[in-house]
């Protein structure tokens, strides 16, 4: 028993008067020194600058210090909340939808940084081709032309099956 107090016994008193230290300092001058700290938001109100600040900016798309939060480039708060979850489209979506920053989900269904627009095939793109521009077409695997109408034979390579096979459509 000896021994532990030689051993240890200094680092305990030392540990004691830490922790008391650190209750002298949190309790002794100040009922809450938190209190004294307050930042200014952009409607002008004044709130305490604290983690448990319900006012600060919290969640995805944040940016900044704790004390400091701001959102991220490209995103705005949705109105009455403090989160930072609406995608700002610089150019407007024209009737599309804003889907990330500077990203629009066009009528269509096509991304587009702006659906200034409609994007029109005429005639159609065939095949399961889809309108990518005016009047381009991006077809599906087996189909090229203008259109997406011309069909591409494909040749089964099986090597056990008779070469004079008829082509695959």
């Amino acid at each position: 028993m000896e021994f532990w107090r030689r051993k240890f016994g200094g680092l305990l008193i030392f540990h004691v008067f830490v922790l008391c230290c650190m209750e002298m300092r949190l309790v002794g001058g100040q009922s809450n020194p938190q209190q004294r700290r307050y930042w200014y938001q952009r409607d002008g109100n004044v709130s305490p600058r604290t983690r448990d600040n319900p006012h600060l900016l919290r969640g995805p798309n944040t940016c900044g210090s704790i004390s400091r939060r701001y959102c991220c480039q490209g995103w705005t708060q949705q109105p009455g909340q403090y989160r930072c979850i609406i995608p700002i489209c610089q150019l407007g979506c024209s009737g599309g939808t804003c889907i990330r920053p500077n990203l629009c989900l066009c009528s269509n269904g096509q991304p587009s940084t702006s659906c200034q627009a409609a994007v029109t095939c005429n005639p159609e793109c065939k095949n399961g081709g889809r309108c990518i521009g005016k009047d381009r077409c991006a077809c599906t695997y087996g189909y090229s032309g203008p259109r997406c109408e011309n069909g591409t034979v494909v040749y089964n390579v099986n090597p056990f099956l008779d070469l004079n096979q008829t082509p695959l459509l």
